[in-house]
């Protein structure tokens, strides 16, 4: 089994996953692999502590006895070649315990590797081990200082504790394969957007245009739904903004609406996914919440959901 996850908090860094996420779920439906986002903070206070989260997610997995591999992609890094597969790539190299990519330092040292996109094969018992180290580091620091780190790095750095940790499990060198042609900048299957001087605003424009163009290359489009043209596309969008108007707002869309959403949808200003976050945003939608919950959850289940919940 192969799981792909990501991780983001809910706010600066979102707009990253938002657009890169469309070609891992695209990429995972055309496979067959399952797919995990978590947004928000494990540990810690700050944004940038979202980096941290997917140490507490794979020690999750190791202890409810997940044995399969988990391919981990950073919020800005995207799926180039939705052709490319991973499965067969992964079933020949189970010898190993983490394929990832040299970070690009000099001089080159066999545990210095780019922590951003790596597949971990926690079917190892070495996988595990590592696992169970960085986590260790995670939860070193006390969380009131963790929560007060002013700087990115400064109390604990993800990257930094990781190679810690490869270094102190026995013999991971001959189980880590370095692999710079599938997961680094550059790589054919998975590429990262890496930060630079550049604004958020021009990361956010890159990973968008890239992802667009590797869904293109696939057969389909921004919005994560195959490529359809004329008549048909047209179609598909009224009849989308027709089912989005009465699922969530319970009504028809209103002339305004429907004209508004169809024009952003047409001329690509706006995808499927834009509509529907615009939606579930909406003052309209957060008012009629209580109400379509009420209408989900019978009686029993919502005391259920109540004892659960205290």
């Amino acid at each position: 089994m192969i799981t792909f996850i990501q991780t983001s908090d809910v706010s600066k860094y979102r707009p990253l996953i938002d657009r890169s996420s469309l070609s891992l779920k695209a990429y995972c439906e055309k496979f067959g692999h399952a797919y995990e986002c978590f947004y928000g903070i494990k540990r810690g206070a700050k944004p940038w502590h979202a980096s941290l989260n997917r140490i507490p997610i794979l020690k999750s997995y190791t202890q409810a006895g997940y044995d399969g591999w988990v391919v981990y992609v950073d919020a800005d890094a995207y799926i180039a070649d939705l052709s490319f597969d991973i499965g067969a790539y992964l079933a020949e190299r189970s010898q190993y315990a983490l394929i990832a990519a040299p970070s690009g330092l000099t001089p080159p040292r066999w545990w210095d590797i780019n922590a951003g996109v790596f597949a971990i094969n926690l079917g190892h018992d070495k996988a595990r081990e590592l696992v169970d180290l960085w986590f260790e580091k995670f939860m070193a620091p006390p969380l009131d200082v963790l929560s007060a780190e002013a700087v990115w790095g400064d109390v604990i750095d993800d990257q930094a504790i990781l190679h810690e940790a490869l270094n102190a499990v026995d013999g991971f060198e001959d189980v880590l394969l370095r692999d710079e042609g599938v997961f680094n900048w550059n790589a054919r299957f998975i590429r990262q957007v890496v930060r630079d001087a550049a604004p958020m605003w021009l990361r956010i424009e890159r990973i968008e245009q890239a992802v667009s163009q590797s869904l293109a290359d696939a057969g389909i489009d921004a919005s994560g739904v195959p490529q359809a043209s004329g008549g048909n596309r047209e179609e598909a969008n009224e009849e989308f903004v027709e089912a989005i108007y009465k699922v969530m707002f319970g009504r028809h869309p209103d002339p305004g609406g429907r004209l508004s959403s169809l024009a952003a949808l047409r001329s690509g200003e706006r995808t499927y996914r834009d509509d529907l976050n615009s939606c579930m945003e909406s003052p309209e939608f957060k008012d009629r919440l209580p109400q379509l919950l009420k209408r989900i959850l019978t009686e029993e289940e919502r005391r259920a959901l109540a004892a659960a919940l205290a």
